[in-house]
C-alpha cells in the first residue's frame, strides 16, 4: 500500500495543480493572457484531475495507510523545524478524525471541480480552486507543518 507521502506526491499534487493551472491571469509587457480550459480536451484534463483528487481524499483515509514508510523520508524532513514521518503520523493518529473531515473536505471540493467542469464554468473553476486550497493547507497546519509561535505584541 502506497503511503501518504507517496499518495500527496504521486496523486494529490498533481491533480490538484492541474486543477490549479487551468485557470490563470497572467499580465505581462505583451499584454493580459486568460488563460482557461477552450477545448474539450482541455475540459476532460481538469476534470480527470477533479475525480483523481476525490478519489484520492478517500486513499488518503484508508486503514493501514501511514504517512511514510520505515526508512521513507518525506521531502522537508532534515529542514529545521520540520516534523518527521514519524512525529505527522503520531499527530494523525492522535485525532485521526479531524484528518478524516479535512480529507472529506477536499472531497467535497474536488466534486464542486467535477460539478464547474461539467458546466464548463471558468468562474466557479476558479472558485472551488481556492477551496481546494484551504482544505489542503487547513489539514497541513495541523498535521504536516511545524508547529508555528504565535505573534507577540511589540513592548
Amino acid at each position: 500500500m502506497a503511503s501518504i507521502h507517496e499518495l500527496m506526491l504521486s496523486v494529490v499534487d498533481p491533480a490538484a495543480d492541474e486543477i490549479w493551472g487551468s485557470v490563470a491571469t497572467v499580465s505581462n509587457a505583451s499584454g493580459v493572457n486568460e488563460h482557461r480550459p477552450r477545448t474539450d480536451e482541455d475540459w476532460a484534463k481538469v476534470r480527470n484531475a477533479a475525480i483523481a483528487l476525490s478519489e484520492a481524499a478517500n486513499l488518503l483515509v484508508m486503514d493501514g495507510r501511514v504517512v511514510a514508510h520505515p526508512g521513507q523520508r518525506i521531502d522537508s524532513e532534515g529542514q529545521p523545524g520540520a516534523p518527521t514521518g514519524a512525529i505527522i503520523q503520531k499527530r494523525i493518529d492522535g485525532d485521526r478524525a479531524s484528518f478524516a473531515a479535512y480529507a472529506a473536505g477536499l472531497q467535497a471540493a474536488s466534486m464542486e471541480a467535477v460539478a464547474a467542469v461539467e458546466k464548463k464554468d471558468v468562474a466557479a473553476l476558479e472558485t472551488v480552486g481556492g477551496d481546494i486550497d484551504v482544505a489542503c493547507e487547513a489539514c497541513h497546519e495541523q498535521f504536516w507543518y511545524p508547529p508555528t509561535e504565535p505573534a507577540k505584541p511589540k513592548s
